[in-house]
C-alpha cells in the first residue's frame, strides 16, 4: 500500500509535467515564441483533449486518486492530439519528418491504456473451500482460491483444473487447465444447497451462471427447510459443467538466491488479458524417516479454534491433572490430560493428549496420533502457557495451490501504444541515419 500510495504522489505527477512538455515542447520556436501565435496552434489539441477526459468521466470511475489520475489521462490525450496536429497539419505527414510524433502517440497511447486498464481490472478468482484469509493477511476469499491437485473449479467464465506441479531448474511450475463452462439443466424438483440452505427448482431451467438471479429476478428456486431437504445430503448448487479446454496457462514461482518471485502467466485477448499466478504453493517438503513432515508449533488458548491448515481445525476442550500417576512413568512428574477436538468441518476426531512436566517444569513430550486425519500432536505446559506442535503426515497430504486470476479490459489499447511507438522510433532513426549518410 505504502508502493501504491508513493507511486501516485510522485509519478503521477512527473508524468503529468512530462506529457504536458511532449505537447507543448514542438510548437515552440527556437528562440522566441508569440504566446498568441503559440496559443492558437495549440488551442484545438487542448480543447479536443479536454473534452475526450471529461466524456470518459461518464464511463471510467477511479476507485482512488481520482483527481492525479483525470490529470494524467488528460495530459496524455492532450499529447497524443497535439502530436498528431503537428504531424499532420505542421508537417503535412511526411513519412521522413513524423516519426518523432508517431513514437510520441504511441507513449500517450500507451499510458492511457496502462491507466485505464489497471482502473478497470477484476479477479475472476474466489475462495470456494474453507477460508484462505486465516493462513495469512495476505489472502483474501475475494481474491484468492484454494485448489487441489486433480480439482476443477468454477472461475469466472471458466472451469479451472489444477493438473499439475513440477520443477525445472529454478523454477516452479503449475499447469492449469481453463475449460470451457458449459450450461447446465436443472428439473422441476430438484433439490441443491447454496450457502448451507436448501432450494427446490420451481420449474425446470438453465442455470444462468447466477443464483441470486434465478433466485430472485427469475422466481427459479424457493428456499425449503431442513425437514424437506438437509443442505448437508442434497448437492451443491452450480453454475455449469466443465466442457472441453479453452486453453493452458503455467504461472511459475522463479527461485534466486533466498528470494521467491511470482511469474505470471498471460493469456491475451483482443480486449482483455487474463493474469493467473501463483499466491502460494509448497515447493520443497521435507519429511522424517516415518513419512511426517516438519512439525509446526505455536502457542494456543484453552478452548479456542487453531487452524492447522487449511481445512483442519484443533481446539482443547478441557484439561485435569491425574494424580495417580501410571507405573511406566516415572514418580517424579507431573501428569496432566488434555481432551481435544480435531475437525475438518465434516468429519471430527476425539483426542486425549498427555502432557507431562517434570518436578523443575521441565516439559516431557509425548505425541498423540490422529489416525483419522493422519497426523501427531503434543501438547507442552510451562510458564503458564500452553504449545502445540503438529506433525502431518506427507500421505495425507496433495498439492495444495492459492490461484489468483485477474482481468485487465481495454489492455489493447496499451499493447497498441506499444506497437505505434516502436513504429515511430523507428521512422525517427531512419530518418537521422538518411540525414547523416546525406551530410
Amino acid at each position: 500500500k505504502e508502493r501504491f500510495h508513493a507511486y501516485h504522489r510522485i509519478q503521477v505527477p512527473l508524468a503529468f509535467v512530462l506529457f504536458m512538455i511532449v505537447a507543448i515542447g514542438q510548437f515552440l520556436k527556437y528562440k522566441s515564441t508569440h504566446f498568441g501565435e503559440f496559443a492558437k496552434k495549440i488551442g484545438f489539441s487542448l480543447l479536443i483533449a479536454f473534452v475526450i477526459t471529461i466524456s470518459l468521466g461518464f464511463f471510467i470511475a477511479f476507485d482512488t486518486n481520482s483527481g492525479p489520475l483525470y490529470a494524467l489521462i488528460f495530459a496524455s490525450f492532450f499529447a497524443l492530439v497535439a502530436n498528431a496536429d503537428y504531424g499532420f497539419r505542421i508537417l503535412k505527414g511526411k513519412l521522413d519528418h513524423i516519426g518523432a510524433s508517431v513514437a510520441h502517440i504511441g507513449f500517450a497511447l500507451l499510458i492511457i491504456g496502462a491507466v485505464i486498464s489497471t482502473s478497470q481490472n477484476f479477479f475472476i478468482s474466489q475462495n470456494q473451500k474453507g477460508n484462505v484469509a486465516q493462513l495469512s493477511d495476505e489472502f483474501n476469499n475475494n481474491e484468492d482460491m484454494i485448489i487441489f491437485k486433480g480439482d476443477t473449479m468454477v472461475m469466472g467464465d471458466y472451469f479451472v483444473h489444477f493438473r499439475d506441479k513440477y520443477r525445472n531448474a529454478n523454477r516452479l511450475y503449475c499447469t492449469i487447465d481453463y475449460l470451457k463452462k458449459n450450461p447446465i439443466t436443472y428439473k422441476e424438483g430438484d433439490y441443491v444447497s447454496m450457502k448451507g440452505s436448501a432450494f427446490r427448482a420451481i420449474k425446470t431451467h438453465e442455470s444462468s451462471g447466477d443464483f441470486v438471479a434465478d433466485w430472485s429476478q427469475d422466481s427459479l428456486w424457493t428456499q425449503v427447510t431442513p425437514a424437506e431437504a438437509d443442505p448437508e445430503e442434497v448437492p451443491e448448487w452450480k453454475p455449469g459443467i466443465p466442457g472441453e479446454r479453452a486453453f493452458t496457462l503455467e504461472p511459475t514461482l522463479l527461485f534466486a538466491k533466498e528470494q521467491v518471485s511470482r511469474e505470471p502467466a498471460i493469456k491475451h485477448g483482443f480486449s482483455e488479458d487474463l493474469y493467473t499466478y501463483i499466491k502460494y504453493t509448497e515447493y520443497e517438503n521435507k519429511v522424517d524417516e516415518n513419512g511426517y513432515l516438519e512439525p509446526t508449533n505455536g502457542i494456543i488458548g484453552m478452548q479456542t479454534d487453531v487452524a492447522l491448515n487449511e481445512f483442519l481445525t484443533f481446539r482443547v476442550d478441557s484439561m485435569i491433572e491425574i494424580e495417580e500417576l501410571p507405573k511406566e512413568l516415572p514418580q517424579n512428574v507431573v501428569l496432566k490430560r488434555a481432551f481435544c477436538t480435531l475437525t475438518d468441518g465434516v468429519d471430527t476426531e476425539k483426542l486425549v493428549i498427555a502432557i507431562v512436566n517434570m518436578d523443575d517444569g521441565t516439559p516431557l513430550t509425548f505425541p498423540s496420533e490422529s489416525v483419522k486425519f493422519k497426523s501427531l500432536l503434543a501438547l507442552q505446559h510451562k510458564d503458564d502457557q500452553l504449545e502445540l506442535t503438529f506433525q502431518q503426515h506427507s500421505s495425507s497430504v496433495k498439492d495444495m495451490l492459492i490461484l489468483s486470476a485477474e482481468i485487465f479490459p481495454q489492455i489493447n489499447v496499451l499493447w497498441i501504444g506499444c506497437l505505434v511507438m516502436i513504429i515511430g522510433t523507428t521512422m525517427a532513426i531512419r530518418h537521422r541515419i538518411r540525414l547523416k549518410r546525406a551530410s
